[in-house]
């Protein structure tokens, strides 16, 4: 099962990254498509989930969240 999900896992990034390179062909092709600047608000929000590290169970889903992200950057 755990390697079935693996496959389907990787399946599924590669199906997405195409699907979107060739959306993003077709629609550039009529409108300007922009990427903003994400810094200003990833800095801006940084915090706010301090907000929160009195709630049962949040510690340790932010914490999962956080190392599951680390495979991204």
């Amino acid at each position: 099962m755990e390697e079935s999900a693996k496959e389907a896992a990787v399946f599924n990034d590669k199906y997405v990254k195409d699907t979107e390179a060739d959306f993003m062909a077709k629609v550039t092709k009529t409108m300007t498509v922009s990427k903003p600047d994400v810094g200003p608000w990833r800095d801006a929000t940084k915090d706010v989930y301090k907000q929160f590290v009195n709630v049962q169970g949040f510690e340790a889903l932010y914490t999962a969240i956080v190392d599951a992200g680390k495979e991204y950057k």
